[in-house]
C-alpha cells in the first residue's frame, strides 16, 4: 500500500508480532494511524482482530476517529464481519502450526475500543449522546 507520501508500506508484515510475545502486553493498535480509516480494507481489520483474538495474553487498545464506520464494521447485519473474523483466525494460527476453531467471545474481552477526540466540541460531534 502506498500512503499519501508515496511511501510503500507492508501492513502484514507485523500483524502477527503479538502472537510471538507471550508475556503481557498493553498493545495500542495503530498508535500512528486509524484501524477504521476508509482506506483500510473490511478484511485488513478482520485479520487484526484475528490476531488479537488468538493473542489472548495481551490487552489491545484501538481508538478511531471514525466512530461511524467502527460501529458499522461491529453491526452483525454488517458482511458478517464475526464469521470472517473466525476464518482469519483459523489461516493465522494454521501458519503458525496451530489449530484453532474459530471466536473464543465476541466481542474480544481482551480489546478496548474508543473514540478519540481533541476537543468537546469534536466530542459532541463523533459521540453522540
Amino acid at each position: 500500500m502506498n500512503d499519501k507520501t508515496g511511501i510503500t508500506w507492508n501492513p502484514e508484515g507485523r500483524l502477527d508480532q503479538p502472537l510471538r510475545w507471550m508475556r503481557p502486553r498493553l498493545i495500542f493498535v495503530n498508535s500512528m494511524s486509524d484501524l477504521f480509516h476508509e482506506d483500510v480494507p473490511d478484511n485488513f481489520i478482520d485479520r487484526v482482530f484475528a490476531v488479537m483474538a488468538l493473542a489472548t495474553q495481551h490487552t489491545f487498545q484501538v481508538l478511531t476517529k471514525r466512530p461511524d464506520r467502527m460501529l458499522r464494521w461491529f453491526d452483525p447485519g454488517y458482511d458478517n464481519r464475526e464469521h470472517a473474523v473466525g476464518q482469519a483466525m483459523r489461516e493465522i494460527a494454521a501458519a503458525h502450526g496451530g489449530d484453532d476453531a474459530g471466536l473464543p467471545e465476541w466481542p474480544l474481552p481482551n480489546v478496548w475500543l474508543g473514540v478519540s477526540v481533541e476537543d468537546q466540541a469534536t466530542a459532541d460531534e463523533r459521540i453522540p449522546p
